[in-house]
Order: C-alpha cells, then structure tokens, then sequence
C-alpha cells in the first residue's frame, strides 16, 4: 500500500508539472486507488482553461506522458472531461502500479516499464450545440439536472450529436424542461419500422405489445454510447386501453399524441398524468426528416378504441393516423433526470 500511495503521489505531481507548464493554473488535485488491484489514478483540475482547439489539450497530454515516462510511470489512458458549471477541465491520469517501480521499498530489482504500449488520450465531451452551456459529459449533465439546475444550463431546442457503437449517427433535442428532469426525443427519424406485425380481430392496440417497444429497449439501447445509455432513467408509461390499464417501464420510447399536440379526444388513450412538451409548439417543430426527406412518424398512442391504427405526425407536421402493420419513421424519447 506504501508503494502504491508513493506512485499515486507521483502521477499527481506528474500532471501538476504538466499544467503549470503549458501556462494554466492548477484548481485542485487528488489520488484515487481503485478497487481493482495494481491500478491507480491521479486526478488534476485544470481551472477554467481558455482552450480553443483540442490540440491545446492533447500538447499538456503529451507533456503529462512524456513526464510520467521519466518518473517510471506506465500510463494507460490520459483524459480529459469538461466540467459544466465552473468551466473546468478534469484530467485523469491512470496507470498500472505493478508496472512502476516508483516509491518501490521492497528488496527486488523490478524494472520500470516506460517501452509499454502508447498511451491512450481521450477528449470526452459531448457537444450541446445551441445553448450557452460548456461542453460536458452525459454523468455531468446528469448531475446538474439532478441538482435542479436544468433550466440553468439548458434551452428548449439544444442539440447532442451521437454515434451508436455500429456507427449509427444522430442529433438528440431537448423537448421539454422541468426543474429537474429533461426530455429529450430525436430530431430526425432514426429507422423505419411497422408498429405490429400482424392485426388480431377485435383486439386492441397498445404500446405495450408493440414491436417498436420492444425493439427500442432490447436493440436500440444495447447500441447507445454507455455513458448516454448509463444516465438515461426509466419511466413509467401508462395507457387506457378499453377497460384495462397497460403499464410498462421503459428508457427509450415513442412520444405520445399529447406530448407532441396536447391533450384532446383523440387521445383518449393517453394517460391523464401525461402533458405537452413545450418545444412541439407550431408544425415547423413537429416535422421529422428520413434519407433527407420529411416523412411520416408514428407515435405511441393507439387511435382511441382501435385494433387498426396508431396515432401519428404527417409530412408536414399535422396530426394524423397510421395503419398499425405499415412502415413509418421511428423517432424515439428519453428522459434524464
């Protein structure tokens, strides 16, 4: 443990040295030693740095390397995580103690492992297009929602570019805000999809035994950048169908006919704690694009008493009804809060 509290103070004073040299100021700094055995990390604030490209920060990355390298220090990944609130960058430094004969008190002649495979740097924000708020990671934007300063560092229309782990890329809005929870819902179609594959006489439709549900929540998800998927929460969605109540809980879903138009008597399948989302305001905010194009897209509400059709939002943003078996655009939500 000595030895590892010795190589933990190095790697700190590693990116110290490495900061002050690049001309920025040091915040604050800490050592962590992780659960999993001869690993450690060193972590450093880098307080509100002025950095316009990233390639200002890889040069204290390269710097905070080439450092840990004279001190014996095999690092494993350099990153760097914009803090929302302060402006702050946070720098972790990990390694692997077993490799580092830093502080070594034992009696062996370990040697330092400094030929080890090239570090990885990693720049970890995600980018909020239309807003005034820094750069940030999900957990970060998760905090400040958590701590009920959503309508501090967030807009009704913010954008998030993603990629899926397949390479799947879309932009992800902000559609409504409470003090601390947020919806967001795609600004385009992500894929095309039949809501049912087959109608049953008599039988009325649900979101809850629908195939796009249950493609979203074991296909889709599974594909989501963790850090996204890590914070999304789970909601409880209710809907009156006929005499029952079907009730799921889900992370990714279709809006409902009241989240997107408001409550009216062709939602009557909606459940009354459900409401209108602020940024579905005029038709121009409802329209939905696919292969470059505007399209249909379906929502999650049966049409009241039907076994036929779905509730949905036309080409140009008016409301209107989709046979249940045929293909529209699938444009999912989500909830962070």
């Amino acid at each position: 443990m000595n030895k590892r509290w010795n190589t933990c103070a190095a790697a700190v004073d590693v990116l110290r040295e490495a900061i002050k040299e690049s001309d920025l100021e040091v915040k604050n700094s800490n050592m962590v030693l992780p659960e999993k055995e001869g690993t450690a990390k060193a972590i450093v604030t880098i307080k509100n740095p002025d950095f316009d490209e990233v390639d200002d920060l890889r040069t204290v990355g390269e710097a905070a390397k080439a450092k840990a390298e004279e001190k014996g220090l095999s690092v494993k990944k350099i990153e760097f995580m914009p803090i929302i609130f302060t402006g702050d960058v946070m720098v972790e430094l990990l390694y692997n103690e077993a490799e580092s004969n830093v502080g070594c008190d034992c009696d062996c002649e370990c040697e330092c492992s400094c030929d080890a495979a090239e570090p990885e740097i990693v720049f970890n924000p995600i980018v909020i297009k239309t807003s005034s708020l820094k750069d940030s990671t999900w957990k970060e934007l998760q905090d400040a929602i958590r701590e009920g300063r959503a309508m501090e560092v967030l807009q009704l229309g913010d954008e998030i570019d993603i990629t899926t782990k397949h390479g799947h890329a879309a932009t992800v809005q902000v559609v409504h805000i409470k003090h601390n929870e947020v919806y967001f819902a795609l600004k385009d179609a992500w894929e095309q999809m039949a809501m049912v594959d087959k109608i049953s006489d008599g039988k009325l439709l649900s979101w809850a035994e629908c195939n796009v549900r249950k493609h979203l929540q074991e296909k889709v998800l599974t594909d989501l950048p963790d850090d996204m998927a890590a914070v999304i929460s789970k909601r409880t969605i209710k809907q009156n169908i006929g005499s029952d109540v079907k009730i799921t809980e889900d992370k990714l879903w279709l809006l409902s006919h009241t989240e997107v138009f408001g409550r009216d008597d062709r939602a009557g399948a909606d459940d009354a704690d459900e409401f209108h989302f602020d940024f579905f305001n005029d038709e121009r905010s409802r329209v939905k694009q696919s292969n470059g194009e505007t399209d249909w897209w379906t929502l999650r509400t049966p049409r009241s008493g039907s076994s036929a059709y779905f509730r949905g939002v036309y080409y140009n943003g008016g409301a209107t009804s989709g046979y249940a078996t045929s293909t529209y655009s699938v444009c999912f939500g989500f909830c962070i809060k």
